[in-house]
């Protein structure tokens, strides 16, 4: 599979100690990574409309609807001195729409794709 790119993904969990989201990271070195950037206009004016789809040749990875793909490797763990905001903040980010497996053929992989 060709690669131009590393990810992180920060997958949501909950932790019913706390009663508080869990962010679990995982760190990608090799994936194929598309993004689009483009705006639309709509009656209440221009609006984002950025669009990423990934390529992960690990299908052991755990991805989920609503979870957070960045471009790039991240060292930052989600605390209280470093927040999701923080991320969205300093890096760029794409909340995660849809993952599609594929466990079959020569070539296992996942698909995301997100906003």
């Amino acid at each position: 599979m060709f690669s131009n790119a590393s990810c992180t993904i920060y997958h949501r969990g909950y932790d019913s100690t706390t009663r508080m989201d869990k962010w679990t990271k995982v760190q990608i070195p090799d994936v194929y990574i598309e993004t689009t950037k483009a705006a639309k206009l709509t009656r209440e004016g221009w609006a984002d409309n950025c669009n990423m789809f990934a390529s992960i040749p690990n299908t052991d990875v755990t991805v989920c609807e609503q979870d957070i793909l960045v471009k790039g490797i991240v060292e930052h763990e989600i605390s209280g001195s470093f927040t999701i905001s923080d991320l969205h903040k300093q890096y760029e980010t794409y909340t995660v729409i849809s993952v599609d497996v594929y466990n079959f053929g020569g070539n296992p992989h996942i698909e995301i794709r997100g906003k």
